[in-house]
């Protein structure tokens, strides 16, 4: 039963493996940037709205990037994030 664990642990430790996942990360961000451009545009807050914004820090921090480029613009705004 430990044996899956002991796998995914075992794939991670060669190299060859992260590194392909660091190429394919790199296009999958590529690939996925208009669709989260395209989500923080319909957010429903104008550039005068005040809000707060809260990164949980639970991924890679694409979608905040992306949400925090629409409203950097805007006036007003309050920013939370988790400490690291």
């Amino acid at each position: 039963m430990d044996e899956p664990d002991e796998v995914n642990a075992a794939i991670w430790q060669t190299e060859e493996i992260v590194q392909t996942w660091v190429a394919e990360a790199k296009t999958r961000e590529r690939a996925d940037g208009a669709r989260r451009r395209f989500m923080a545009a319909i957010l429903p807050f104008t550039e005068q709205d005040a809000f707060t914004f809260l990164d949980l820090g639970a991924g890679t921090g694409a979608a905040s990037r992306a949400i925090r480029a629409c409203i950097r613009a805007a006036p007003r705004y309050s920013r939370t994030s988790r400490p690291r």
